[in-house]
């Protein structure tokens, strides 16, 4: 056993590992879990040669989270002044049971495999701000929420696709990409207008602290439909399409983000998806079978 105080050599070396925060973060989602009806069922998923921290699934959702511990930290986001706080869209993949499979033959994704998971846009039960530009500290271990991110959603597209998995035909699994992280989460209300493009400084801007945000951008570079490989795009649409949001929490934010699930639906404006309604087949060109 060691002695003395918190601030021991030894006991500071495991804090920096970061399993302490993720045991935290994981003992407070068995607990949300049983209010929210949302557990967890798996931990150190392997993926690859990577893992997923924390896995929670129910019927239509799995939600992969990644415990990010820092020392000291703030996250800023921005946002434009008169943003609001309470946007419910977000861009999610699913998992697609009822597509065609698709002919072994065919590579038609940009990891040269076939794929079920497809991206809509959804709506919420629970808002929050939504930024597309976070700028974190430099020099640290996290240099970048877009890089985390994107490995995040690369895990979490792979095991929303691993085939050996059962999933419900009866309704899509939304796959949802969450960064709990002990860094304190602001908010940076911009003035476009006090913009200083000669020294490139910020200007008039105000920061709020939130518990959770939506962070928006094109993060990954496949397509969101696996089926219309050969669809023509502008470059705006071709880069919406590949948009996708990652929730980022701060510990206290868990339970309002997961009572946000209480209503997640399609922004279509139907039960599911169109994609699920009128399962896509394989085909060559624009044309679906």
């Amino acid at each position: 056993m060691t002695g003395g105080g918190t601030n021991t050599p030894l006991i500071e070396s495991v804090e920096k590992s970061g399993f302490p925060f993720q045991l935290a973060v994981l003992r407070e989602l068995r607990k949300l879990g049983e209010i929210h009806s949302w557990p967890v069922v798996a931990t150190e998923v392997p993926i690859g040669e990577e893992f997923a921290d924390i896995v929670l699934l129910r019927p239509g959702l799995l939600g992969v989270i990644e415990a990010k511990r820092v020392d000291g930290e703030k996250w800023y986001f921005l946002v434009p002044k008169g943003a609001s706080s309470n946007v419910g869209r977000c861009r999610i993949e699913w998992h697609n049971a009822r597509a065609a499979e698709v002919p072994l033959m065919a590579t038609i994704s940009i990891h040269n495999q076939t794929t079920k998971v497809f991206c809509s846009e959804c709506n919420m039960a629970e808002g929050s701000y939504e930024s597309s530009v976070a700028v974190l500290p430099k020099g640290k271990a996290v240099h970048s929420l877009e890089a985390l991110s994107d490995d995040l959603l690369s895990l979490t597209h792979a095991l929303g696709d691993m085939f050996a998995l059962k999933y419900d035909k009866r309704q899509p699994t939304y796959l949802i990409p969450v960064v709990v992280t002990n860094a304190a989460l602001m908010v940076c209300e911009y003035d476009v207008d006090s913009l200083d493009i000669d020294l490139g400084q910020l200007g008039q801007a105000d920061f709020k602290p939130v518990d959770f945000v939506r962070f928006r951008k094109t993060l990954v570079s496949r397509a969101s439909n696996d089926y219309e490989w050969d669809r023509q795009m502008t470059l705006e649409d071709w880069t919406s399409d590949r948009e996708r949001t990652v929730f980022v929490v701060s510990p206290k934010g868990l339970n309002q983000f997961l009572s946000g699930f209480r209503a997640f639906v399609p922004a279509n404006g139907q039960q599911f998806p169109d994609e699920f309604l009128n399962p896509p087949r394989y085909a060559t060109g624009r044309d679906r079978e």
